[in-house]
């Protein structure tokens, strides 16, 4: 017996390749490497045998027999906006649930750009889309039918930077953030932006297990490496003085990292921040206060480390602002929470409990599945 659980498998028959659409219809194709989402070459087929939407769990025998299970597929986890003051009390927006990641808090504090994930039967997409805080709106800005994530304003807070998908290329891009023009590609990287520098002219991005920074003010803007690290750096963020950089680097993507504080852009010895585990950092506006999240806790727990700088930067110790009662903003490698001007406030995104699904009571048999499918491929493929 042959199982499968979301990735494509080798059948018994050695030539042939099932994996699962997003509509959960199992598909054929010749033996070789696929991607399990999206299709690259007409060697695919579709089975014309209809088993309805499932999540993957099938498995096919020796024999040429397809055992399945049939369940809806699985809706993306929803979630609300909220704000959480210092006390850890949390307060919804009146903004509507939807599937939310990777919020950003406009320069103005007006509005917030935040990723929107939606499914359906053939496909699942991300956009950025922006809440109006005093009119309570939420608008779509990115068009429908490419993946957008990772949304940060621009100091000025004319444009928004993402990451973008566009068949199968990942991209650093812009746009304007009223939406009056397309997204520009600022450079063909796989990276996430995560900090812009007070001027705007340069973007702190996530790439690879370092830190980058994308200058903008060229053309074509360039990358270059910050932090590099053999145990990984996530979290950039610039001071709002610009001449410091936040992150946190360790193994285990935050189980075991620890925040730090550099010179930027150098040179000089860089600070542990963070004392027993840190992550997500972020600065508070006035430039006197670092947060982060530190483990422990019911979800983790908000720290507060004072800060001065000036030709040096000098710490206090971290204190503890809240306990993390509900999952909120703990993303990895950048931020989804924005600290409010005023430093009282987070805006983050809390995760909304599913409801429970119904418990598998059949398992599906088709027989001789593997020849039917053969019989139905066209000659040639």
């Amino acid at each position: 017996m042959v199982s499968f659980h979301g990735k494509n498998t080798a059948l018994p028959d050695s030539k042939t390749r099932c994996f699962l659409s997003l509509s959960g219809v199992p598909r054929r194709r010749k033996k070789g490497n696929c991607d399990a989402s999206s299709p690259k070459d007409s060697s695919y087929l579709q089975l014309s045998i209809s088993v309805g939407v499932f999540t993957g769990q099938f498995a096919v025998s020796s024999a040429g027999d397809l055992a399945y299970i049939a369940s809806p597929l699985l809706p993306l986890g929803e979630s609300r906006l909220v704000t959480v003051d210092r006390t850890g009390r949390v307060e919804p927006l009146p903004a509507p649930t939807r599937s939310y990641n990777n919020l950003s808090l406009s320069p103005d504090a007006r509005q917030v750009a935040v990723t929107v994930g939606t499914m359906t039967e053939r496909t699942t997409e991300q956009r950025i889309w922006t809440y109006e805080l005093t009119r309570q709106t939420l608008t779509p800005l990115t068009a429908p039918g490419s993946e957008y994530s990772s949304p940060r304003w621009t100091p000025d807070g004319l444009r928004i930077a993402f990451t973008s998908r566009e068949s199968g290329t990942r991209a650093l891009a812009w746009q304007r953030a009223d939406g009056s023009a397309p997204p520009e590609t600022l450079a063909r990287e796989d990276a996430i932006p995560s900090s812009w520098s007070p001027d705007g002219r340069e973007l702190a991005v996530c790439k690879g297990d370092g830190v980058w920074v994308l200058d903008v003010t060229v053309a074509p803007p360039k990358l270059r490496p910050v932090v590099q690290s053999p145990d990984g750096a996530g979290w950039p963020a610039f001071s709002p003085d610009g001449r410091w950089l936040l992150y946190a680097s360790g193994p285990g993507h935050g189980r075991d990292s620890e925040v730090f504080l550099q010179p930027y852009p150098g040179p000089g010895p860089r600070l542990q921040v963070s004392v027993d585990g840190g992550a997500n950092p972020a600065w508070n506006p006035n430039g006197r206060e670092i947060f982060f999240f530190a483990p422990g806790g019911t979800w983790g727990r908000m720290m507060s480390v004072a800060v001065t700088l000036g030709a040096a930067a000098t710490l206090g110790t971290p204190r503890q602002v809240f306990d993390v009662a509900i999952p909120i903003g703990n993303c990895t490698p950048v931020n989804c929470y924005s600290v409010a001007p005023d430093g009282q406030r987070f805006f983050a995104i809390q995760a909304v409990k599913a409801e429970p699904r119904p418990p598998v009571t059949q398992i599906n048999l088709v027989q001789n599945w593997l020849a039917e499918v053969e019989a139905k491929v066209p000659s040639g493929m």
